[in-house]
């Protein structure tokens, strides 16, 4: 395999692995949202992050829950 074809492998597995955080990181900080139909998604992804963070803080973790809590509610969560 090339280094090309080793790239691009590399790159897909990263994109499969991380998928649901796509939505956090794809989002407009300043007036856009993430589906709440995503939000259970990325809330169990980051939850799986929590540990490899090293020290997190609870406003991490709220936002954790509440990523839960908008999809309980079928609210889309908003900036803006």
């Amino acid at each position: 395999m090339t280094n090309e074809g080793l790239e691009e492998t590399f790159y897909a597995g990263l994109a499969r692995r991380f998928a649901e955080c796509r939505t956090l990181l794809h989002h407009s900080d300043c007036d856009g949202s993430i589906p709440w139909r995503k939000c259970r998604a990325l809330a169990d992804r980051m939850e799986r992050l929590l540990p490899t963070l090293g020290q997190y803080d609870t406003a991490t973790i709220n936002w954790i829950k509440g990523l839960r809590l908008a999809y309980l509610l079928k609210q889309s969560v908003t900036f803006g």
